[in-house]
């Protein structure tokens, strides 16, 4: 078992071994290509190291303690085409650049296109996706932090810091909304884009920020790929994963001449089932097919309309850690954005979005040990709509406001069809078999209106403080109500409560090295239509029925932050500890007043239904460092670690991540040829939540060699996955209900992967 101190020497062994050498740095000014006037609040950041500044009044910037070596600097600025400059630092002298941006079309995909100096460090986080990654979910294991609960190959759930499920706030393009139609998420919402169509991954830990949504644990923003001004491009990407014999095309077509652009591009992916370190297989096939369009139209200079559609088709996804398999999973996603800047003097941000989104998800049990005796098909449907609006103020110097509204719709409806030919508790053989239909969702809707405002304020050079304040509107209704749930709650059908988030933090910059960041918040999250309403199914890691409680009060996640980012001459290390007192934590418990509904004869024969516990708590630490050990040699590695009690019953909460600790080199050879070695390393979690049915998982740890290589318009991406065959699971894998433990669902053995790009 890998211990904390061996797990810590990992990332500080990397650190204390670098070889000194002399330094350089970097200097110049960022400027309008047109108007030639400076530009500030750019981000200048040197890509390979990721290390950067921010520009000032006067659009000058100042990048200290750089390796010498050959790099490129990439600035971004609101409004602006992104600029990319390969530079030299040498041995203890400064280069010198001039930066000239070019207008670009608005667009607000990305929170960080609204962020300022402050909202990029800590708060918000950018990922690119990889891919190497099946699904979105998968990627959320790389995070510093992040981690998956995995019930078969596809559509793993995020999870952060052990939050999970909707305490994430996870949406698209800065403001879309989708919820899936299974009760047990086979369909969470990173399930209905495929990494290959996002650009980056925008995440912020904790409920610090107000302005997209009610967030309790965290903000996850997937920001998909876009139109480009210019003349028609695009790309021809091919896959292939030798585990599973895993095959995947896509084709992407962009451009865009005078006030219109567009991007269109669409791909197919074919996955059978997979082997473990053990050789065995493990049943995990899907297919998935799928395409978006935007379309976009500058209306002048500083007004933008954009219009999205999207569609994806997935089908015959084996879950071996649920009771069903998916037969179809059908999803339509819509929006329409328009964007403005520079409105006046005061108003330097008007965003406004309206979007609708469909998911068709349909499940069977043909492939389980009990299809002899019922055959089960779950057809459900999940239609969400909504919008949002938002207007950027600079009303009093350089004091910035945010405020707007928000608002969606969640409808839920589906039923279990169900044809009986034994009732196992008599043994009775029906010679006509039975037909019953079960109420899954009892056609169920649920929506938020809500309002809020963001104020940031610069106190001298070296300060900036944020205060935010949010008020959520909620009411819930239930139009065709279960016998049980008519026993349970009578005939009030519709819930209403008004929540309340607010937000505050000062980040202190003495010096460029040094960045101190204290933060404070208290997010709300409403109970979900799934603890509101579910009828008597089994969707918890045990195999209980589980009932939903229209009366649950919301969750409060009051947490408190400490980040400290601190850089050397060649390295870079960022901490951060954090505290959250739970209150109104919602979990299911044993309900003796409750009777099962369904196979009563079988174990175990009690009802969990779900309620809020008074006071739990959740505290942790993460650590990243990366630097230098040569020229062309770079690294990064992390470590976090959680833990989670509730303390109304003094037992862990269940599905909390174990220590973890990764680490990374990479080699950057002179001729676009890139090379990294990885190492993650998992401790044992024993502490465990006994009445959830958690066991304990060992740890281990898991090794990755990639290989990147460009030639003119061929990008060519090669790697061994787990390359010593380890055989190992996860502890937030599902297993199989009323299975034993050696139905655990394994991680996938050894598997070389192969992607090829041509770009055009």
């Amino acid at each position: 078992m890998l211990k904390l101190k061996e797990l810590c020497m990992i990332i500080i062994v990397p650190v204390s071994s670098i070889i000194a050498q002399n330094t350089g740095v970097i200097t110049g000014t960022v400027k309008d290509m047109n108007a030639h006037n400076p530009l500030q609040e750019a981000v200048v950041i040197i890509s390979e190291t990721k290390i950067g500044d921010i520009s000032d009044s006067n659009g000058e910037f100042r990048i200290e303690n750089i390796a010498p070596g050959n790099y490129i600097l990439k600035t971004n600025f609101v409004g602006y085409e992104t600029d990319e400059l390969m530079i030299t630092v040498s041995d203890g002298k400064t280069t010198n650049v001039k930066v000239e941006l070019r207008i670009k079309p608005i667009n607000v995909e990305e929170l960080v296109v609204t962020a300022q100096r402050n909202d990029l460090s800590p708060q918000i986080k950018v990922y690119g996706t990889s891919e190497n990654s099946n699904d979105i979910g998968e990627f959320f294991r790389q995070i510093n932090g992040g981690s998956a609960v995995k019930k078969g190959g596809f559509a793993m759930d995020p999870v952060l810091r052990a939050f999970k499920y909707d305490q994430l706030n996870v949406q698209y393009d800065s403001g879309i909304r989708c919820w899936g139609g299974c009760p047990n998420r086979m369909d969470p919402a990173t399930s209905h884009v495929q990494s290959e169509d996002v650009e980056r991954i925008e995440i912020i830990k904790g409920p610090f920020n107000v302005r997209f949504g009610q967030t309790m644990g965290g903000l996850v923003n997937l920001v998909l790929k876009k139109p480009k001004q210019g003349k028609i491009g695009g790309s021809i990407v091919a896959g292939y994963e030798s585990n599973s014999g895993g095959r995947k095309t896509r084709i992407s077509i962009f451009g865009g001449k005078n006030s219109y652009d567009f991007y269109l591009a669409g791909g197919v992916k074919k996955y059978d089932n997979y082997f473990t370190g053990a050789n065995i297989e493990i049943p995990s096939s899907f297919n998935v097919s799928d395409y978006t369009l935007k379309v976009g139209h500058r209306l002048t200079d500083n007004q933008r309309l954009q219009f999205s559609y999207r569609q994806s088709f997935a089908s015959d996804i084996d879950y071996p850690g649920l009771s069903m398999d998916a037969e179809n999973e059908d999803t339509d996603i819509i929006a329409l954005d328009y964007s403005a800047r520079t409105i006046t003097k005061n108003i330097f941000l008007l965003t406004a979005k309206l979007f609708k989104t469909n998911v068709h998800h349909v499940m069977h049990n043909e492939n389980r040990p009990n299809y002899t005796v019922v055959h089960s098909v779950t057809d459900a449907l999940t239609m969400t709509y909504g919008g949002r609006f938002e207007a950027g103020l600079n009303m009093f110097g350089n004091n910035l406001i945010y405020v707007g509204m928000d608002y969606y719709r969640l409808n839920k409806d589906g039923n279990r069809e169900k044809t009986i030919f034994e009732n196992i508790c008599t043994g009775t053989v029906f010679e006509n078999p039975i037909s019953v239909i079960d109420l899954i969702w009892q056609e169920s809707t649920l929506s938020d209106f809500g309002m809020f405002s963001e104020l940031n304020i610069p106190i001298g050079e070296t300060i900036n403080s944020k205060i935010g304040f949010r008020a959520d509107m909620i009411s819930s209704e239930i139009n065709d109500p279960s016998e049980q749930y008519m026993d349970a709650y009578g005939d009030i059908f519709r819930f209403s409560s008004t929540n309340y988030s607010s937000m505050a933090s000062i980040n202190y910059k003495p010096r460029y090295s040094t960045a101190i960041t204290l933060s404070m918040a208290q997010g709300m999250r409403t109970p979900n239509i799934t603890e509101r309403y579910i009828n008597h199914l089994p969707i918890g890691l045990d195999p209980y029925e589980y009932f939903g409680n229209p009366n649950l009060k919301p969750e409060v996640n009051n947490q408190i932050e400490f980040s400290l980012t601190q850089a050397g001459k060649k390295t870079r290390i960022n901490t951060s500890i954090y505290f959250s007192h739970l209150t109104n934590y919602i979990t299911a418990v044993v309900d003796t007043s409750l009777d099962k509904l369904y196979l009563p004869c079988v174990n175990p024969t009690e009802v969990k239904r779900f309620v809020n516990i008074e006071n739990a708590m959740q505290y942790g630490f993460e650590a990243v460092v990366q630097g230098y050990l040569g020229k062309q040699i770079s690294y990064v590695g992390n470590v976090s670690y959680i833990i989670a009690e509730n303390i109304d019953v003094d037992d862990p909460l269940p599905e909390i991540p174990p220590l973890e600790s990764n680490i990374a080199v990479r080699y950057l050879s002179d001729n676009n040829l890139t090379a990294e070695m990885s190492g993650r390393f998992v401790s044992e979690q024993d502490k465990i939540s006994e009445l959830n049915g958690e066991t304990v998982t060992p740890g281990f740890s898991v090794y990755n060699f990639n290989i990147e290589y460009t030639i003119k318009r061929w990008e060519i991406k090669a790697g061994v996955l787990n390359l010593f065959n380890t055989d190992y699971y996860e502890h937030l894998s599902r297993k199989y209900k009323n299975m034993q433990d050696s139905f655990l669902l394994h991680e996938q053995g050894r598997n070389l992967t192969l992607n090829v790009t041509y770009k055009f």
